[in-house]
Formats: C-alpha cells, structure tokens, sequence
C-alpha cells in the first residue's frame, strides 16, 4: 500500500461521513462520493462531526457526485444502503483499479458477494461496526456511539492489505482489528439488526425504550434466535447467549435510534430486505421456521411500499 493511499468514500452519511471524516482529520487524502443538499453542504462548509469522542471540522472536503472526477484508488469504503449495492457498484467503475481494495461497510450479510460479482472478488474485503451515528442535518455526522471496525477477508486470510488498512484507522484515532472470521462478525450484527431494526421503526421507540415492556423483550430475543437457529445451519456457530447480552448492552447505552428507525421518520426506504427479509428467504429455502422475523419483513415491506419504494 501508498505512504499516503488514495481513499473514496462511497456514501458519505451517519456511517462512511464518520470514518472517512476522521481519516481526513488525521490528514488522509479522502475523497467522498455524496449526493443532494448534503454534498452541497460538503462543497460550501465542509464536514463538521460532533462527536462523544471529540469533535472534528474538516474544512475543505473534496467531494463529488461523478466518480470520474477521483478516479482510482488505493481504497474505496463502500458504505450505501445494500438496494443500492448493485447499482452502485457498477457506477462506480472509474475509482477501481487493480490494485484497489473495496471494504464493504454496509448491514447485511451478502454485500460482499454482489461487490465481488461485479467488481473482482479479489478486490472485496468485509467491514463491520457497531455505530450511533446520524446526519444532523446536511454536512454535519452527529455521532453519539461507539465505532469500532472488524475488517476482514472473505475467504478468512489474516492478509498484510487488512493489516496495513487496521493500522490506517488505528492513525486516525479509529479502533480496528483485523479478523479471520469477518462472516461470523457479520451475522453478530445481523443479529442485533434483526433484532432491534424493525420493532424499533414500527414501534417509534430507541433501543432501550423498546425493552421496557416484557413482551417486546421476548418478541426480539425470539427474533435474534430465529436468526442464530439460521446461522448455525448455515455453518455459522453464533453463542445461544448473544442475545441476552445484546440486550443487556443496548438497555445501558441511552437513546440508541437505529438506521431503519431514522429511515422510517425521515420517509426514506428502509433496509428491510437486507435484514429480516434475508432471513426469512433464507430459512424459507432450508425449511426452517422464521415466524416473527416473517412478520417484521411483511410489515416494514408495507410500510416501504406504501410509501412508493
């Protein structure tokens, strides 16, 4: 890797605002790939992050809307909703080059097989993070959680790229370890966001408002173990006591408001098909039981389509 690699931000919200935000504060040559009144706030004040870890001003930012205007990369952070992954993907053609690593940092747990499908499987790494972040409003990432990165490989190599990427963040001020089983910390996540995602969007609850009641307490316990019963068929061995320590977490860190729950208020479509709908196709196709993660599908899909999306 470059002394100083080149770096695209695709995405540049709550997620990849964040961590490209805080490579670009270290002194990293970030360019950020955004769109709307946020990319025009970007372009005028630049990136502002108010942060439980300190704040940042990055001020000018380069960003864009047309990829061939940053050409290739060193490394691209692909951070976009996972329906816009295939189209994304292919738009952003001009920052891959052949010796670009492209580090999906998205929900879900087949992005990374769509990355590689259209852009080199060779090129793909995964990334996962737990995250309180969100666009205040436009230019400026409110970050009230955590941020960690696991980064790893898809075929669970400990590569010198994933090393020198790990100590990349860590000159940013930004925790990351490199992983042989990023799979495994993937289906973690999907875990919690199946879990948390949905019931917090229909109910208009944060993540620890949700548990108050009993009731919603089982109703995302049950959740989270519909989706470890599919992982461990799918020859993922998940802890059968990960959800009780998920949800002892998320009851002591405040006002937790998820993705799909900000979505939800903000009228945008929410990442449901990604989350309880992968479950529930994929257990469909074993012939495994999903029932509340079936119904969670079914209700946010209403809500997405009636909404035109």
């Amino acid at each position: 890797m470059e002394n100083k690699p080149k770096i695209a931000v695709v995405g540049a919200g709550a997620v990849g605002g964040y961590f490209g935000g805080r490579l670009a504060e270290a002194g990293h040559d970030v360019c950020f790939l955004a769109r709307g009144r946020h990319l025009d706030a970007l372009r005028s004040n630049g990136l502002i992050i108010k942060s439980c870890k300190g704040d940042a001003a990055i001020d000018p930012v380069v960003a864009t809307d047309n990829p061939d205007e940053i050409g290739e990369c060193h490394i691209v952070l692909f951070c976009v909703k996972s329906f816009d992954t295939a189209e994304t993907a292919e738009a952003i053609r001009p920052l891959v080059g052949n010796s670009t690593t492209v580090i999906s940092l998205q929900n879900g747990i087949e992005n990374e097989e769509v990355l590689g499908e259209i852009l080199g499987k060779e090129k793909v790494m995964g990334a996962v993070t737990f995250i309180g972040s969100r666009i205040s409003e436009p230019g400026v990432i409110m970050h009230t959680a955590a941020g960690n990165l696991s980064i790893g490989e898809t075929d669970g190599s400990m590569s010198v790229r994933g090393d020198n990427i790990c100590r990349l963040f860590e000159s940013s001020g930004i925790e990351a370890r490199l992983t042989e089983n990023i799979k495994k910390a993937m289906w973690q996540k999907m875990v919690w966001n199946c879990g948390f995602n949905a019931i917090t969007a229909l109910t208009g609850c944060t993540a620890s408002e949700v548990l108050v009641l009993d009731e919603s307490r089982i109703a995302i316990e049950s959740t989270m173990i519909e989706v470890i019963t599919l992982a461990k068929k799918l020859g993922i061995e998940l802890s059968e006591d990960l959800p009780g320590k998920m949800i002892a977490h998320s009851e002591g860190q405040g006002a937790i408001r998820t993705s799909m729950l900000i979505d939800m208020e903000s009228g945008r479509p929410m990442e449901i098909e990604a989350l309880n709908g992968t479950i529930s196709r994929k257990a469909k196709a074993l012939g495994l039981a999903s029932p509340i993660n079936d119904t969670l599908y079914g209700m946010i899909s209403s809500v997405n389509k009636k909404r035109g999306f």
